[in-house]
């Protein structure tokens, strides 16, 4: 994930749901695939993962792995209910590669913070002149199940208005923000955005208590550091 797209991630975090995950140096990033999907004009499906007879009030985790899970255990339910690669491992993270509902080459990141998993998230290829009808698509389909979102945003900058038929040039310059979020009753939260520089869909599901702890915790440490250098 480029630093560009962490940090835009991080502000329309705060925007969406009042939190936000540092980008120290000790957060882990996914691994980086070949994302250059052949165009397809499959009609996306997400079905799978998605359908529900009414929206959830909770969130309790991400791919069938529950918030707290251990490390050990996640990568023991995942490698034997999903059908993914895995990529790799440190101390604070799971990162795989495959299918992600019908997204072919997707990445799944799983974060773990004192051994415990706390965010999912699923960084979804796409390609030039499709990206906001994919986006589109799988906003309709979370509402499915989630229901209406709870925050979104779709702003211009730089002269581009609503309408003009240069949203995906917008897009790709970096001038159009566009997010959608659902938090729950239990302050858990999914967060939906695009990364303008890889064209890719980035879908993240979150435990809010425990990523605001780790907020909390970082900080600390860094002001520590700070102190310990003067």
């Amino acid at each position: 994930m480029k630093a560009r797209f962490l940090l835009l991630l991080l502000s329309l975090q705060v925007i969406a749901v009042g939190q936000v995950t540092p980008p120290d140096g000790t957060t882990p990033s996914a691994v980086p695939l070949d994302t250059t999907p052949e165009p397809d004009t499959k009609p996306r499906d997400l079905r799978t993962i998605l359908s529900d007879a009414s929206p959830p009030t909770s969130l309790h985790g991400f791919l069938g792995i529950d918030w707290k899970t251990s490390k050990e255990d996640a990568r023991k339910s995942i490698e034997s209910t999903q059908k993914l690669v895995f990529k790799e491992e440190d101390k604070d993270s799971l990162s795989y590669a495959g299918t992600f509902a019908d997204w072919a080459k997707a990445e799944l990141y799983f974060a773990f913070h004192h051994n415990q998993f706390y965010e999912g998230m699923a960084i979804l290829p796409t390609y030039e002149g499709v990206v906001l009808p994919e986006y589109d698509s799988l906003i309709e389909e979370l509402k499915g199940k989630y229901g209406q979102p709870t925050k979104t945003m779709r702003t211009f900058t730089d002269g581009y208005v609503e309408g003009d038929g240069k949203e995906e040039e917008a897009l790709k310059n970096g001038d159009y923000v566009i997010f959608a979020s659902w938090v729950f009753a239990d302050s858990n939260y999914i967060f939906c955005t695009i990364d303008p520089d890889q064209q890719k869909i980035l879908l993240s599901y979150a435990d809010k208590q425990m990523t605001d702890e780790k907020d909390i915790e970082d900080k600390a440490n860094r002001e520590k550091a700070v102190n310990d250098d003067l």
